[in-house]
């Protein structure tokens, strides 16, 4: 009996040893004691303001193995109510910071299923040729996880939703702009009349024999004109040595800094135009003029299966003559001027200069308004406009205009 004692007595105090060890041990892995830092408290008070508000319908998984006991819990720790080991308190930021995203998702209105609606229902019957840019940006999957988004599958972020939106939206616009459209009508040009001296002034009396463009496109609107854009207007002559261009704008909010050749003339004041010699060949110039004397001569090859294409922005237009005049009144900016001849011999396979001899062209006006130098607002929003119906942006030579060479 003694002996059996003894061996129980040994045996407990063995196990007292090794449970006192093992609460050492342990102790001693969990290390000190951190507290909430100003991140912590910020991330505990935006899920304390959600939290109360949340889609249980939507977001329920995510909450199903957090009591509300847990989450008070590790709101206290957040808040610096009390420390936790750097592993707990790591694994508390992560598990409620991944709640707090949950919680801020953002889901489909009925507006946003309405534009999935008439995205599939136009998709199908789109015009391709006249819109093929603009959808070459989005892979077919892409497309469908966004028209899912839409249609309430699953939530996004605020800043995701919205991008969404702009993009659907914007090719549901431009579906709408399309349907129908075959393109422009062919424009015919006056051959000169007489001689064009190229000084900015349009006196020469061979001005009188061109018929003056006029109306001009919001670019992706379709036939729909700008209705508050500033008067613009170009003139178009040729002979047997040059193609003409007369183009002169009002603005009121004259942006038009001198800007080294090839360089960014596209985001200030400027008159674009864009010749493609020959479709069969799809090399086109694409060139650029401001009222500081700036200019961009830029050769592009066009790829039709990929957005955009090839920039020569190596090659130069020799013998290209421009001049330009701004328009000043009680000495202010209101307007510009500018003439340019585009010789023929530098347009890629244009062929014989006679009438009848065809090509295609797309001519444009960047409107905008210079920047306060202290709060960066402007006048207004940079307006891209264009001679014809466009769709997806300038480079889309399907849009550009048939120009024959006239008696």
């Amino acid at each position: 009996m003694m002996a059996f004692t003894s061996v129980r007595s040994g045996l407990l105090t063995s196990v007292g040893l090794w449970l006192a060890l093992g609460f050492l041990v342990v102790g001693g892995c969990a290390g000190p004691q951190e507290f909430a830092t100003e991140a912590d408290q910020q991330l505990a008070a935006e899920y304390r303001e959600l939290y109360p508000t949340r889609n249980m319908a939507r977001i329920g998984d995510a909450f199903s193995h957090t009591s509300d006991k847990d989450v008070e819990n590790y709101l206290r720790i957040l808040e610096g109510k009390k420390g936790a080991d750097a592993g707990r308190i790591d694994y508390i930021r992560w598990r409620m910071g991944e709640q707090l995203k949950q919680m801020k998702l953002v889901f489909a209105t009925d507006a946003d299923k309405q534009l999935a609606a008439e995205f599939r229902q136009l998709h199908p019957t789109r015009n391709r040729a006249f819109l093929r840019e603009t959808f070459n940006s989005l892979d077919a999957r892409t497309t469908e996880t966004f028209l899912g988004i839409l249609e309430g599958k699953e939530g996004v972020n605020e800043g995701g939703m919205g991008y969404i939106r702009g993009v659907i939206g914007g090719q549901v616009a431009q579906m709408k702009a399309a349907a129908g459209y075959t393109g422009p009508e062919t424009l015919t040009i006056a051959r000169a009349p007489s001689k064009i001296t190229v000084d900015a002034d349009l006196s020469d009396e061979a001005w009188q024999a061109a018929t003056p463009i006029t109306t001009w496109y919001t670019l992706n609107k379709g036939a729909t004109p700008e209705t508050d854009m500033q008067k613009t207007s170009l003139r178009i002559l040729w002979d047997e040595e040059y193609l003409y261009f007369a183009f002169e704008a009002d603005d009121v909010t004259f942006d038009s800094p001198f800007i080294e050749r090839d360089g960014p003339i596209y985001n200030h004041d400027c008159f674009e135009v864009f010749i493609l010699p020959s479709k069969r060949w799809n090399l086109y110039w694409e060139l650029e003029f401001n009222a500081a004397g700036s200019i961009m001569d830029n050769l592009c090859y066009k790829v039709l299966d990929r957005w955009g294409g090839d920039a020569r922005f190596a090659e130069t237009m020799e013998g290209m003559q421009f001049a330009w005049r701004v328009v000043e009144k009680d000495g202010k900016p209101v307007g510009y001027v500018m003439e340019i001849a585009v010789p023929f011999r530098e347009l890629p396979a244009f062929g014989e200069v006679k009438p009848g001899a065809t090509f295609h062209m797309l001519a444009c006006r960047v409107d905008t308004a210079p920047k306060d130098p202290e709060t960066g607002a402007q006048a207004h929003p940079m307006r891209l406009l264009t001679s014809v119906p466009t769709f997806a942006w300038f480079h889309n030579i399907a849009c550009y205009q048939p120009v024959v060479l006239g008696e």
